[in-house]
């Protein structure tokens, strides 16, 4: 398995310490947010005052197909006191036919706004507090599992053999 970058100047996942189980990830916006099409970074309402978006981090991957393996998202322990957000999905799960861009799906509550200015800045206001999230802000964690098949699950159905489309396409019920 590889991370394969799709713009320039990306931050590819490291682990910090030698006993760390995942991986830091890293926002990419190294282009103007207008040239970002494979993944909406657009506000959208979720709730009540809460806004969620997909941070962008510039990386893709690449598994073969002899490979058996899955990625979890996971927030990092100050992800919330450093930038103002959780993870909309709890932990992600990134299946190994995947192919588009990586995104982290962040939930912010009860803020005023959030702003992205032209440089891919993302100002996150919350009554007096400002968060400030950069390109290299270290946004999430991963982790890569080995996936563990079962000979035998009954009343389970595969519905489709290959993937088709991006974040989310596996269906909306």
């Amino acid at each position: 398995m590889r991370f394969i970058p799709i713009r320039d100047d990306v931050i590819y996942p490291v682990k910090k310490t030698l006993r760390s189980i995942c991986y830091d990830i890293c926002l990419n916006t190294s282009k103007p947010l207008d040239e970002y099409k494979d993944i909406a970074i657009d506000l959208k309402p979720y709730s009540g005052k809460e806004k969620y978006l997909i941070l962008p981090t510039g990386l893709k991957m690449e598994v073969s197909n002899d490979e058996n393996v899955h990625v979890k998202i996971y927030a990092r322990s100050s992800t919330y006191m450093k930038y103002g957000f959780i993870l909309a999905n709890g932990t992600g799960i990134i299946d190994s036919d995947y192919t588009h861009e990586i995104g982290v799906l962040a939930l912010f509550y009860e803020h005023d706004f959030v702003r992205i200015d032209d440089r891919g800045v993302y100002t996150i206001l919350f009554g007096k507090k400002e968060y400030i999230i950069r390109h290299g802000s270290r946004i999430a964690q991963i982790e890569i599992c080995q996936n563990i098949e079962y000979a035998s699950v009954g009343g389970v159905v595969i519905e489709n053999v290959y993937r088709e489309g991006g974040f989310g396409s596996t269906g909306h019920q």
